[in-house]
């Protein structure tokens, strides 16, 4: 009968943990919307003014089995932006807020996306960086006009990808829950009672036995 070593098992049950929690990835909640530019092609200076739209039908496709979970659009912080593309006259095709855990891989999954006479696929890989992969495709009077872009990204930041013809805006932040336990603090340990003062001991020769300096041998110069 053949027997295992213990620690043999223990490194393997580490190593797979290890590689469950790099295939989970972090968690990132993401929003992004996609439009079509105004006439006057004016959309980069996107004031934050207070309001909101409804949120244009939007679909992210092929995206279950990805740990993807779709959040309420009116929720995201994305919405004064909406509220203010559509005041300029650009028309919003894409709003989609939604959870997703990102592994890190340059191979990650292309997930499908559907929206107001918009269609495509985007991809978010993670690196030292995010990267978003945008393929869509603007379908306007029995035409398609194409839109590929690589972004990097950084957590918590705003970006806007531009295109004569569409627009896109991007946020992508850490996510971290609410109901995880906290990190208990370490207590700082209670002062001891203090230590009584030692007395230091006394010099071999105390200064009462000390011969004076003109007492003390001293070196002769050898003439020889």
């Amino acid at each position: 009968m053949k027997t295992l070593h213990l620690p043999r098992i223990l490194l393997l049950l580490l190593a797979a943990l290890c590689l469950d929690a790099q295939a989970q990835g972090t968690i990132y909640t993401l929003e992004m919307v996609v439009f079509e530019q105004p006439a006057d092609g004016d959309s980069e200076n996107l004031a934050a003014e207070a309001g909101g739209a409804p949120d244009a039908p939007a679909f992210l496709l092929n995206s279950g089995g990805h740990g993807v979970t779709v959040l309420p659009g009116r929720e995201g912080k994305l919405v004064p932006a909406v509220y203010t593309l559509n005041r300029r006259g650009a028309r919003v095709l894409f709003h989609l807020r939604w959870r997703q855990a990102i592994p890190r891989s340059r191979h990650n999954p292309w997930f499908a996306i559907r929206g107001k006479d918009l269609e495509g696929r985007i991809r978010i890989n993670r690196g030292r960086y995010l990267h978003l992969y945008t393929d869509l495709r603007l379908l306007q009077g029995g035409q398609g006009i194409r839109m590929r872009e690589k972004t990097r990204l950084r957590s918590g930041k705003l970006y806007y990808v531009d295109h004569p013809q569409l627009g896109v805006l991007f946020l992508a932040s850490r996510w971290h829950d609410p109901n995880a336990p906290a990190q208990a603090t370490p207590a700082t340990p209670a002062p001891g009672p203090a230590q009584p003062e030692q007395k230091q001991p006394e010099p071999d020769n105390p200064p009462e036995q000390r011969k004076p300096a003109g007492e003390l041998p001293r070196a002769t110069p050898d003439n020889s």
